[in-house]
């Protein structure tokens, strides 16, 4: 009997234990409490405060490689470590990843089994060289803290078939099995440096930038110099050089040049002898233009663009010589320069001049995501002296009018002498990588018809008399 009894026993607690271990293994709890969080946000307590490094790693299939880009917020601004900690200007795209797992939503459990993640393509891109299928890999977005502790981490996937006017992706937590249908907009996950770059390089006043560098005048200097005569004084092929001005608060053309044949001359010719793009074509263009990448100046280069004095080291200016960009002379407390493929200006109404000097191409023939080979442009910046004309000196010095408008012209001169420098800090540490085409609308080639000039005036004359006449026949031939 006791027998009988301790077998009854022991084949209770077997069954207790038994269940009690199918209940903790069994997977159904859990599921339900993933389940809960359809249409809550996969990140419910993520403090974005606390958010100091942002990184985005994405397989590139074209380049067979895995794509890595990382920000670092240092003081205010986030930074490109792996670009010499160049800043990422492109704010708000930088808002919007940085928030970006903070307003996803779940809106559907897809999986539970890591079999899935190939099908759902959220497999970590980590794992490239492993045996999936490269369609499998997702991008992974990672937060961190001061620390470098992660604060959040998510593996999107491919796009969702949906009805919805939100974008949706499949998405799931590393180190997780469960695969997501959540609200995401992958776009905003680019490992592309140019995307983190504002392509309004100079700051202009636009529709999304009111506020920005207004244009008072521009200025158009094409020429060409072989980089092997770039040390060289006055080796320089001029082809034509252009001046838009201000005419009733409007940019209007004010004038077009040509070198004379054989002569340091130039001479005037008027605009509709020329093929020459409209005003509006040039302000589309230096109001973006997007950089393909940067590159840090040498430090002693740097200091000494920041700070240009007439008795600076022409040995450290000379390193612009190999980026197909030399200095042509020293005028205002600021250096001019030349470059290889010619130089565009424009002035603000506050007399502060921007300088875009076309360098070399870039080694090893980088191209650009259009396909198109990649130059150097460097930007300086410095004052337009002839914005700021001496007050005209009356017979009476003490002359009170006079005085203000001395004092007038130094407050200007100084707010833009202040700005000048600020501004030429800014770009004094780096060279910019643009696309070949982009420089080429900026300072185009243009073929221009030379017209005859008449000898004497009586030709003119002739000339005229010829050209109505012609204009007649026309018109009779249209009315006909």
């Amino acid at each position: 009997m006791k027998s009988a009894f301790r077998t009854t026993i022991l084949m209770i607690l077997i069954a207790l234990t038994a269940t009690v271990a199918a209940a903790y293994y069994y997977p159904w709890p859990e599921s339900d409490l993933v389940s809960d969080q359809i249409d809550k946000p996969l990140f419910e307590e993520l403090d974005m405060e606390q958010v100091r490094s942002i990184q985005i790693l994405k397989f590139n299939d074209d380049r067979n490689e895995l794509e890595d880009i990382r920000l670092v917020l240092k003081a205010d601004k986030w930074v490109l470590p792996q670009k010499s900690n160049f800043v990422a200007t492109a704010t708000p795209l930088v808002a919007l990843v940085r928030s970006s797992l903070n307003e996803c939503k779940v809106r559907e459990l897809m999986s539970d089994t890591e079999e899935d993640h190939i099908k759902f393509g959220v497999v970590d891109p980590i794992n490239y060289s492993s045996s999936v299928p490269r369609s499998s890999l997702g991008t992974k977005l990672i937060l961190e803290d001061r620390q470098g502790d992660v604060i959040a981490s998510l593996i999107v996937g491919k796009p969702v078939k949906s009805e919805s006017d939100v974008p949706q992706r499949f998405a799931r937590i590393p180190e997780q099995p469960y695969v997501y249908v959540i609200d995401y907009d992958a776009r905003i996950l680019t490992t592309d440096f140019f995307q983190w770059v504002d392509s309004n390089l100079l700051q202009l006043a636009t529709a999304a930038n009111p506020n920005g560098q207004k244009t008072a005048e521009i200025n158009i200097n094409k020429y060409r110099i072989d980089l092997a005569k770039i040390g060289v004084p006055n080796s320089r092929e001029n082809e034509y050089r252009a001046k838009f001005g201000t005419k009733d608060n409007q940019l209007a053309f004010a004038s077009l040049e040509i070198p004379e044949p054989g002569s340091d001359e130039w001479k005037a010719i008027t605009p509709n002898q020329t093929q020459m793009p409209e005003l509006a074509s040039w302000m589309k263009v230096i109001a973006r233009i997007p950089i393909a990448d940067v590159q840090r100046k040498s430090k002693t280069l740097a200091s000494v663009l920041r700070n240009p004095k007439e008795d600076a080291s022409d040995e450290a200016l000379k390193e612009l010589n190999g980026f197909g960009i030399r200095k042509s002379g020293f005028e205002n407390g600021a250096f001019q320069f030349e470059a290889m493929g010619g130089h565009f200006s424009f002035i603000t109404p506050e007399g502060v001049r921007f300088n875009l000097l076309v360098g070399d191409f870039t080694s090893g023939e980088t191209k650009t995501v259009s396909g198109n080979l990649a130059r150097i442009l460097m930007v300086s910046v410095d004052v337009d002296y002839s914005k700021f004309p001496e007050p005209v000196n009356p017979d009476d010095p003490e002359n009170k009018a006079y005085l203000r408008a001395v004092q007038d012209r130094n407050t200007k001169l100084t707010q833009a002498r202040q700005t000048a420098a600020d501004l030429n800090r800014i770009h004094s540490d780096w060279f910019y990588i643009v696309d070949d085409g982009v420089l080429e609308m900026l300072i185009p080639s243009v073929t221009f018809e030379q017209a005859k000039t008449p000898s004497q005036p009586g030709e003119a004359a002739a000339e005229n008399k010829e050209a109505d006449a012609t204009n007649e026949n026309s018109v009779k031939s249209e009315k006909e």
